[in-house]
């Protein structure tokens, strides 16, 4: 598989910051974040706020070669925009900081990779 809809691929995003969240609880404003990103909080997929998803959406489309869909390779560049987006209403700083040393230090396949290992633990829908 080398592209997600643009749901999947969100719901990719919320769930390597959630689990990158856990693992640094004091950084920035993430945990607000997440709470308002959450795909998996109601039965519909819908997020607590939906202004969430018009903003990944967005970037999507302004990043995406397909605009319909994301690209494995394409999905650590968007979450890092995507965070940079919500930098006008919430501390997010020290992440991104974080996150773009990590994706210097990685090749786009292993992003592509954990995406696929985590499609084979999770519905799809």
């Amino acid at each position: 598989m080398s592209n997600l809809s643009i749901g999947l691929a969100y719901k990719a995003v919320f769930t390597y910051l959630k689990h990158y969240w856990q693992q640094h609880q004091d950084e920035d404003d993430l945990g607000g974040l997440l709470n308002a990103m959450d795909p998996f909080l109601w039965k519909d997929g819908s997020p607590a706020d939906k202004t969430v998803v018009k903003d990944f959406i967005d970037i999507v489309k302004g990043i995406s070669i397909s605009k319909d869909e994301v690209e494995l390779n394409e999905g650590f560049g968007i979450m890092i925009n995507y965070l940079e987006k919500q930098l006008d209403w919430l501390r997010l700083e020290t992440i991104i900081d974080r996150l773009k040393i990590i994706y210097s230090e990685q090749s786009p396949e292993e992003w592509a990779y954990w995406t696929t290992n985590w499609l084979q633990t999770t519905d799809r829908d």
